[in-house]
């Protein structure tokens, strides 16, 4: 069983039990606390992977710049922080994290999955500050390149989540508009910011791009419901 608890950590029902899963404040999760989950299972096993060498140097590879909704992505996403100290460990980005559930137990990915989905969607007062090195959309972007592209579910995947969003933010008729966001109010650019993580998630779990529309706009229509716009 997986759950959220107080916004900064999964709680992990494992073969030692009830175990605490913290996670940062830009969503990366605690792969030393993932590993206590399952007795046999050793994070250095998991780092020695070719596959996992391989997923790493993908997110972090120079090859990731691209301009996505009309901003330029060239900075690194790191794959994994380390946080030293009494309570520190190894932060993985969530492609990692619930790439390294699956090794220990595919059963575990299929949970966190949801339950990051669900976390995301209603974190409102969760504090995901935004780092030089991994906003909003490189993260999206990151996710539309391992989910999207292997092998790609249209001609162009990246246009068509950069259309998505800014068609539900901005109207239908700024979507082929690469200059939409210029003039763009910061509520707008927020937005932007809040669904496009929303959006990582929703690809992450295997939601179809219509699925994706009708979870991103129940979303938005929910938050402007809340500011008082509608």
């Amino acid at each position: 069983m997986v759950k959220l608890k107080k916004n900064t950590e999964f709680e992990v029902t494992g073969s030692m039990g009830l175990i605490p899963v913290r996670v940062n404040d830009v969503g990366y999760l605690c792969l030393n606390d993932m590993e206590k989950c399952y007795t046999g299972k050793r994070l250095d096993n998991y780092f020695a992977n070719i596959s996992t060498k391989e997923l790493i140097r993908e997110i972090e590879g120079d090859s990731n710049s691209l301009e996505l909704q009309g901003v330029k992505t060239e900075s690194i996403t790191p794959a994994l922080i380390a946080k030293t100290g009494r309570y520190g460990g190894t932060y993985a980005h969530p492609i990692v994290a619930l790439d390294f559930a699956a090794w220990l137990d595919v059963k575990l990915r299929v949970n966190i999955y949801q339950v990051y989905l669900e976390h995301l969607i209603g974190r409102d007062t969760w504090n995901l500050k935004r780092m030089e090195s991994a906003s909003a959309a490189k993260l999206l972007n990151d996710s539309i390149k391992e989910f999207l592209m292997n092998p790609p579910t249209s001609d162009n995947p990246y246009r068509d989540e950069m259309w998505l969003i800014k068609s539900i933010i901005l109207g239908s008729g700024s979507a082929g508009d690469k200059y939409a966001w210029d003039g763009a109010t910061s509520e707008q650019l927020i937005m932007r910011e809040y669904l496009e993580r929303i959006d990582m998630g929703l690809i992450i779990a295997g939601l179809s791009i219509g699925e994706r529309r009708k979870k991103l706009m129940e979303q938005y229509n929910k938050k402007m419901k809340d500011n008082g716009v509608i």
